[in-house]
């Protein structure tokens, strides 16, 4: 294949859109214009229905027009013309759950479309795919995980606990979030090992006031001395090894 032959295949992509549809999705797309003509924009997309529309609508998702209560409308409108396509829009859905840089009001869409084990499925799937190294937007891997944190499982916990390692601060502060909703005996000793290790205060904090708030004992973990010295002056370890407060004192 030559030069020439990849500007042949641009203009043939580029011609895949017809010009009058390639307006409508600009205008939808254009969080400048006026919001009555974005939204007869949206509307005529939602009732052409091609692939081309569709991924316009999903990209409207994906970013904010003044004022709020307009953005929310729009993107509530989107939202019920996605789910009446029905399933044929989930594989448009997954390619922008994995591109997007925000994919809250996408995943809130695919729960609507399919099951719940297919939804955690193909989560698991998505987060296996990245990694925890530096990301310029970490939001979808924060988002991802935090729903995620909704299945009590096993390959849950075996999926996030890698991220307890991420370069990012705020991927670990998550991963915590979802992880002490998991079965204590899966978890425990992974997030009292990042407690003693992790650098971060609130990190350390969050797995603490976990501990104490579900009552997941430390008994028996190998390091149980040094994660007590972590503990601030007003919790104390119980004879069961659970972390409690202390009482006022009384006069």
């Amino acid at each position: 294949m030559g030069i020439f032959d990849l500007f042949k295949g641009k203009d043939k992509d580029k011609a895949a859109v017809p010009w009058a549809l390639d307006r409508k999705i600009k205008k939808a797309l254009n969080k400048y214009v006026q919001a009555p003509e974005r939204q007869a924009a949206l509307r005529d997309l939602a009732a052409e229905g091609s692939d081309p529309s569709i991924r316009a609508l999903i990209k409207r998702l994906n970013f904010y027009v003044e004022p709020l209560t307009t953005d929310e409308e729009e993107k509530n409108y989107v939202k019920d013309s996605l789910i009446d396509f029905g399933p044929k829009i989930v594989p448009l859905l997954i390619d922008s759950i994995k591109t997007g840089e925000s994919i809250m009001w996408q995943l809130n869409i695919y729960r609507e479309l399919v099951s719940e084990d297919e939804l955690l499925q193909s989560l698991l799937g998505i987060i296996n795919e990245f990694d925890t190294e530096y990301e310029k937007n970490p939001q979808r891997k924060i988002q991802i995980i935090e729903a995620l944190g909704e299945w009590k499982s096993k390959k849950v916990v075996e999926a996030l606990s890698r991220f307890l390692d991420d370069v990012d601060e705020p991927v670990r502060y998550q991963t915590v979030n979802s992880l002490l909703l998991q079965d204590p005996e899966l978890m425990r000793d992974n997030l009292i090992q990042l407690a003693l290790s992790d650098e971060s205060n609130r990190i350390r904090d969050l797995v603490i006031d976990g501990f104490v708030e579900k009552e997941i004992s430390i008994k028996g973990f190998h390091a149980r001395k040094q994660f007590e010295e972590k503990l601030p002056q007003d919790l104390f370890v119980d004879g069961k090894g659970v972390i409690r407060r202390k009482g006022p004192k009384s006069r």
